[in-house]
């Protein structure tokens, strides 16, 4: 048996990302089905998140719709650098259990690992050594 696809928050950016660039160029799903040699019915379901694209099929995508693979990439990078850290801001005024069992919330973009708690750096030796007056 097949285990379903489900799309994280910022695999639904990307598609959000990918289906926006297909409208800024009047392209129609089935236009695009078309030029990638898929079904419209193929097409519809990769948009709904119900079939998961992979790296070079995005990059196909992207030759499809005349977008410059890297641009469209930079540009993502930089839609789920700033979901993440307005996540962070939010999840910054409240405390920590750290008893807690670990939930979905904790990962909010399914990655698989949680936001560790901050840990000052260890003091520099050179630094110990003056402040006890010999080095």
């Amino acid at each position: 048996m097949s285990r379903r696809f489900t799309p994280t928050a910022s695999y639904l950016l990307f598609l959000h990302q990918l289906i926006q660039a297909r409208r800024d160029r009047n392209v129609s799903q089935d236009e695009l089905a078309k030029r990638l040699d898929l079904s419209p019915a193929q097409v519809a379901k990769y948009e709904m998140g119900e079939r998961q694209l992979n790296f070079i099929q995005t990059r196909e995508w992207c030759v499809a719709l005349g977008v410059s693979f890297l641009e469209f990439m930079v540009k993502l990078d930089e839609e789920i650098t700033a979901q993440l850290s307005q996540n962070e801001l939010s999840e910054s005024a409240e405390t920590p259990n750290a008893d807690a069992e670990p939930t979905d919330a904790d990962d909010p973009y399914g990655v698989g690992h949680h936001v560790l708690p901050h840990v000052p750096p260890a003091p520099d030796a050179d630094a110990e050594q003056t402040e006890g007056g010999a080095k």
